[in-house]
């Protein structure tokens, strides 16, 4: 019965809201797309930031949050980030990487301002960071 009421609370913690989920991953984006889903958002994926570009570019929706890797073959999610913000104003960008926050800093990726979440991430983990971001500013 417990985990009813722990399911009940994790959907409680969705939205409506639309994500654009970037990640070159086919595993995680299949399994970061159901999840996402199953909270109730309507999820747009790409499989790389070219692709991810071609969808803005399409979408005439707003899109209210980009998720995205930080670690990419074409372009780091940073660099994406900045010039999908510069098309859909508005819309926030929480990072995701499987390396630790301190490797992907070094690198010049993140910033202390900006969103992250570590892989792997627990449903609600990704629940709670994303009604954090979407409800505040």
């Amino acid at each position: 019965m417990a985990k009813s009421k722990e399911k009940m609370a994790d959907a409680a913690m969705g939205g409506y809201e639309t994500i654009l989920l970037v990640e070159d991953e086919p595993a995680i984006l299949e399994m970061t797309e159901k999840m996402l889903q199953y909270l109730g958002y309507n999820v747009i994926t790409a499989s790389n930031p070219c692709e991810a570009f071609l969808m803005v570019e399409k979408l005439k929706d707003e899109i209210h949050l980009l998720i995205t890797d930080v670690i990419m073959p074409e372009m780091n999610g940073r660099d994406l980030a900045d010039r999908l913000m510069n098309l859909k104003k508005g819309m926030k960008c929480l990072f995701m990487s499987g390396y630790s926050p301190e490797t992907v800093a070094s690198q010049g990726v993140l910033v202390e301002e900006v969103s992250f979440i570590q892989k792997p991430f627990s449903h609600k983990e990704m629940a709670t960071k994303i009604r954090d971001m979407i409800d505040t500013g």
